[in-house]
C-alpha cells in the first residue's frame, strides 16, 4: 500500500469538511435541522417538521419548526454565496 503524502492528506481532509459545510446549508430545512442537531437536539432535529411562515424576496425566507420548545419560535434564513442557505442570527427570535 502506498503512502500519502501529508499534503494530499490535507487536501482531502478540506475538501471532506467544505462538502460537509456545503450540505448542511444547501436548504433552508437542512440549515436548521444542522443547527438544531449541533446544538445536541439530535432526535429533535431528525422528527421535527419545518414550515415555511413567508417568503419576503428570492433570497430571505421565515421558518418554524413544529416543535418550538426546541429551538427558535422562527428563523429568518438568508441565500448567501454558492446558494447555500445561513439563520440570520440578528433576526431570530
Amino acid at each position: 500500500m502506498m503512502k500519502r503524502s501529508p499534503i494530499v492528506r490535507g487536501i482531502i481532509a478540506l475538501v471532506i469538511v467544505v462538502a460537509s459545510v456545503s450540505y448542511c446549508h444547501v436548504t433552508p430545512e437542512i440549515a436548521i435541522r444542522s443547527n438544531l442537531f449541533f446544538k445536541g437536539y439530535r432526535k429533535e432535529a431528525i422528527s421535527t417538521q419545518v414550515y415555511k411562515i413567508r417568503e419576503e424576496s428570492n433570497s430571505k425566507k421565515i421558518y418554524t419548526c413544529r416543535n418550538p420548545k426546541v429551538g427558535a419560535k422562527y428563523y429568518v434564513l438568508k441565500k448567501k454565496n454558492l446558494g447555500l442557505w445561513f439563520i440570520d442570527w440578528n433576526e431570530v427570535k
